[in-house]
């Protein structure tokens, strides 16, 4: 039955601790935070935020990609940290570009990209990189699977650093091992363009429920409209005084209210569940962290399997 214990847990913790914490020998800056819907990637950051605050330094600055503004806050010897995520490549463009703009406004600080999965659609797009990171050789980057740090270690210069996901890293403490089971299934499939139109789903049972995650597959608009009654009052201070809060206030409202939000929607949308069939890795991710069953339908580029495989290759997933 494809669990993991809390040692299976432990263990990728202390995998992750002891090749990233020598990178990060002071304060750092916290970039291109997942200002958006996907609880895949608001978990990313939690674990990102839970990993960082076992080291020394603090963190002096963290922004979206669209709210970056590090005037005098990004200081010589401050590391540059690029969040993680399954975003480097092709298919989410908008993320890979501005990680190569602040590479290219920045190149003398120590840059890391926290753990990523790589897909490249078009080989121009990888030679696009190969280009570009051989002016950068310096920039750290770090990756979740086997399949990834092949593809990057082969074309580019760069440190290549195999490590796993930060989620693990978020707390386990919402695992009840003494519930009593409900006898439900989930079927989560995902909604994007990663989706998988071929894949195999002969083995999931019929009663199996099928969703997405709750903020894709049914969009609330409560956030937006908080976030927006505070982007109200920037607007008048800005008319009055001239000064501009909106990039700060949306930092802080992704930090201090969606973050938290999403985190708990994350877990309470998979924790009464007892078995869970996942066609997305943080799905996948959340239900381990809970000890579920959990069996992989993948993605269209096998994100889920190539992570699972990595770490927990005497397992089948399938």
């Amino acid at each position: 039955m494809p669990t993991l214990s809390l040692a299976d847990i432990e263990k990728l913790r202390n995998i992750l601790s002891d090749r990233i914490k020598p990178l990060i020998p002071g304060d750092y800056a916290l970039l291109d935070l997942p200002y958006h819907e996907n609880l895949g990637d608001t978990m990313i950051w939690e674990g990102e935020r839970c990993f960082l605050s076992t080291l020394p330094g603090k963190c002096v600055y963290a922004s979206g990609k669209d709210t970056f503004n590090p005037k005098g806050k990004i200081k010589a010897d401050t590391t540059i940290l690029l969040h993680g995520g399954g975003n480097w490549g092709d298919l989410w463009p908008e993320h890979h570009e501005f990680r190569k703009q602040v590479i290219i406004t920045h190149p003398h600080h120590r840059i890391v990209v926290m753990p990523q999965s790589v897909c490249y659609t078009s080989p121009e797009a990888l030679k696009a990189d190969v280009k570009f990171f051989s002016d950068y050789p310096d920039v750290i980057i770090c990756v979740r699977d086997k399949e990834s740090f092949r593809i990057l270690s082969e074309a580019l210069p760069n440190p290549i650093i195999l490590v796993p996901d930060t989620a693990f890293f978020i707390d386990c403490a919402r695992r009840d091992e003494e519930r009593k089971p409900t006898g439900r299934t989930l079927y989560a499939r995902r909604l994007d363009k990663e989706v998988n139109p071929h894949a195999d789903v002969s083995g999931i049972p019929a009663d199996a429920e099928v969703h997405d995650w709750p903020s894709i597959e049914f969009p609330s608009d409560e956030l937006p409209r908080k976030l927006r009654r505070r982007l109200r009052w920037c607007r008048r201070l800005k008319r009055f005084t001239g000064i501009d809060r909106s990039k700060t206030v949306t930092d802080r409202f992704w930090a201090n209210v969606a973050r938290p939000r999403y985190v708990a929607d994350a877990f309470a949308f998979v924790k009464d569940y007892d078995v869970v069939w996942s066609t997305r890795l943080h799905i996948a991710i959340a239900a381990l962290l809970l000890g579920r069953e959990v069996h992989v339908v993948d993605n269209s580029y096998r994100k889920t399997l190539n992570f699972l495989e990595t770490w927990f290759h005497d397992r089948s997933w399938r």
